[in-house]
């Protein structure tokens, strides 16, 4: 049965753009509640024409986009700190789910370090990288890491090798929030990693053995 949350009201908007020498630059898409996802992305470099696109979404995909905005918390952040919008470009991200409606604005982020030196990096790092997850279409599947390698791998008896452990290791590595992304620490202590453990304290138990056997 489909939660409360899946079945509320589900809108998305971002846009990013700036006005220059070759005029307005933008790309704008959209998720609208009943399952439209609207594109558009104007370039006037060397007169390229507005591409517009209108396709719609399956109930798969959606649930999808839900979870990836529901894991990054990018719902309980504000943009009260974060730079305003200037010459170089802007930004507006607006999400409605469920009861919860945020609408943000910002200027363009060049890169991790232009998060790093804002007055709110924690939050602007939740927001890059929620923005960079929705550009990158492998991440709008409905597919989790062992899903999508059965689907495409060109040797699927191989994957009957692989331990679940693994998969759950790259799901945990690949969380869109900072904040609930294995940290390296705890990726060396994962259970994956539990027979290379055991290994090396073994074998720090037999060098400990031939030092303590030399003293004598």
């Amino acid at each position: 049965m489909a939660s409360e949350e899946e079945n509320g009201e589900f809108y998305l908007r971002y846009y990013v753009g700036h006005k220059g020498k070759f005029g307005h630059e933008f790309l704008e898409f959209e998720f609208r509640p009943d399952g439209k996802l609207r594109y558009a992305n104007n370039s006037n470099y060397k007169n390229d024409t507005i591409i517009r696109k209108e396709v719609y979404l399956t109930p798969a995909v959606l649930r999808e986009c839900r979870r990836i905005i529901a894991e990054s918390e990018i719902m309980k952040e504000d943009d009260n700190n974060w730079p305003e919008p200037d010459r170089v470009g802007r930004q507006e991200l607006e999400i409605v789910m469920g009861n919860e409606h945020i609408s943000f604005t910002t200027s363009k982020i060049g890169s991790l370090v232009d998060v790093q030196s804002s007055a709110d990096p924690e939050g602007l790092r939740i927001f890059y990288y929620l923005v960079q997850e929705l550009l990158d279409e492998r991440y709008l599947q409905s597919w989790d890491f062992e899903s999508w390698c059965k689907i495409h791998a060109k040797r699927p008896e191989f994957l009957e090798q692989i331990p679940k452990s693994f998969f759950d290791l790259i799901d945990k590595s690949l969380k869109v929030n900072p904040r609930n992304r294995i940290s390296a620490e705890e990726v060396l202590r994962h259970e994956f990693f539990d027979s290379c453990n055991e290994s090396l304290r073994k074998q720090r138990m037999i060098n400990r053995a031939k030092v303590g056997s030399c003293s004598f």
